[in-house]
């Protein structure tokens, strides 16, 4: 046999070897994670969260997000949120979901964000306001990236001027 049949065969050998025992990298199915639907999560107040108070009246909430399905999905962005009071009247400004990394909960994971505000019970006694004049709201809405549905939660805060900020999401 020549040097060139014997190339050719065992070229032709591995290329064979190669096909059959297949490419990981495309042999391999593509795994993504779905977009998560709002029937897929839950949101409620953090119950372990013991609260945050920093000078100045700062106050933080945290809430508790949860993948309540059986599959795992993905959450985009960071949440927007707004509070109301007990007439359904909005407190203060709304904070947008906002773009911007994303969070991959799988079936029953939690994750938390916060909320900062500013106590107006602090406020008022700081600036000699009268405190009977605050008001608490009663509902805090909260939105995510992508998805209509709006997560209502009850929540009695003494916001002065609504939400004011929102931290990212921390895995728990």
């Amino acid at each position: 046999m020549t040097k060139l049949f014997v190339c050719i065969c065992i070229g032709f050998s591995l290329s064979a070897i190669a096909l059959a025992a297949g490419n990981p990298v495309s042999a391999r199915t593509s795994r993504r994670v779905a977009v998560c639907t709002a029937s897929q999560l839950s949101v409620r107040i953090d119950p372990d969260f013991g609260g945050d108070a920093a000078m100045g009246g700062q106050r933080a909430e945290q809430f508790l997000i949860k993948n309540i399905s059986s599959r795992r999905c993905t959450v985009s962005g960071t949440p927007g949120a707004k509070l109301l009071d007990r007439r359904g009247r909005r407190m203060g400004g709304v904070i947008a979901p906002s773009s911007g990394g994303s969070l991959t909960l799988n079936a029953g994971g939690k994750a938390t964000f916060e909320v900062g505000y500013h106590s107006c019970q602090f406020i008022a006694g700081a600036t000699d306001r009268n405190p009977r004049r605050c008001r608490m709201s009663r509902t805090a809405q909260i939105r995510f990236r992508g998805m209509s549905h709006v997560f209502s939660v009850r929540d009695r805060l003494d916001a002065e001027d609504g939400f004011e900020t929102v931290v990212e999401w921390q895995k728990k």
